[in-house]
């Protein structure tokens, strides 16, 4: 991140924290008592999204501890890279999964076509795994620096 992003978003952070802090108690008090967290999600694109995700994962480390771990979540189309602090705050970085993993066509299979209704036919799909580089390659837990 650029100084100046760092920079305007402590600064937002402090602003909604000392609001919090001046005014909490007169909010209403959340029903069921749970509150959502402060996420901080930031996406990378195009080509330097690998990089990048790698250098997140690295600094993202910094500080954490067995119980509170550096998390990774994949989806169909996206891969997360996720670190919390506290109950209520975290810090996402994301990107497209094909920016960071390999797609491998390991097979193909037929299923049915289907339009309406099951026509008879059928045509082929290929069969896909994600190859993910480990952007967090052991478990490692790294005192601050």
């Amino acid at each position: 991140m650029t100084e100046e992003m760092v920079t305007e978003i402590v600064s937002s952070l402090r602003e909604m924290a000392d609001f919090i802090a001046k005014h909490g108690e007169e909010l209403p008090t959340p029903t069921y008592g749970s509150v959502g967290k402060v996420t901080l999600n930031v996406w990378l694109y195009d080509e330097e999204a690998k990089e990048g995700m790698t250098q997140a994962a690295r600094v993202l480390k910094r500080g954490t501890t067995f119980d509170n771990p550096v998390q990774k979540h994949q989806s169909d189309y996206s891969y997360e890279l996720s670190r919390h602090f506290g109950r209520y705050a975290q810090l996402d970085y994301n990107s497209a999964r094909e920016a960071v993993c390999e797609r491998k066509v390991v097979g193909t299979k037929q299923v049915p076509v289907t339009k309406y209704t099951e026509t008879g036919e059928f045509k082929e799909v290929e069969i896909v795994e994600w190859e993910c580089t480990p952007l967090l390659a052991a478990e490692v837990y790294v005192a601050d620096e």
